[in-house]
């Protein structure tokens, strides 16, 4: 059973497009979290996917250019512990003038407002 979720999940991320980040939740319909938990770590120690932080994972692109792997988007990275909390979300601040277009300047920090509790992440 355990191989099959395994799969399953794996064939799932296979079509998933570099950048896309994700958590167990995203795996419902195909397993418990427990399990889903326990197969992510699993390929993120194969190297297949990588760990942003506890329960958040990417689907890597290996950059020629800068000779490493990289970073998530910080969007995707919000929209994916909206999906895993069930958050309503939307950028604020330099982040929503960022998105909008209305200023080049890229934001130091990543600010949205929620239906949520107030938290910050590294």
């Amino acid at each position: 059973m355990r191989e099959k979720i395994q799969k399953e999940i794996e064939k799932r991320i296979a079509l998933m497009q570099s950048g896309y980040v994700f958590s167990a939740k995203d795996f419902a319909d195909i397993s418990t979290q427990d399990a889903a938990n326990q197969a992510l770590s699993r390929l993120d120690k194969e190297g297949r996917i990588r760990r942003i932080i506890r329960g958040f994972y990417y689907v890597a692109e290996y950059s020629e250019l800068i000779g490493e792997y990289s970073a998530p988007r910080m969007d995707m990275v919000a929209e994916a512990m909206a999906r895993k909390f069930n958050w309503s979300i939307a950028p604020s601040g330099n982040t929503a003038l960022n998105m909008l277009g209305l200023s080049t300047q890229v934001p130091f920090t990543w600010s949205y407002v929620s239906d949520g509790p107030n938290r910050e992440y590294d």
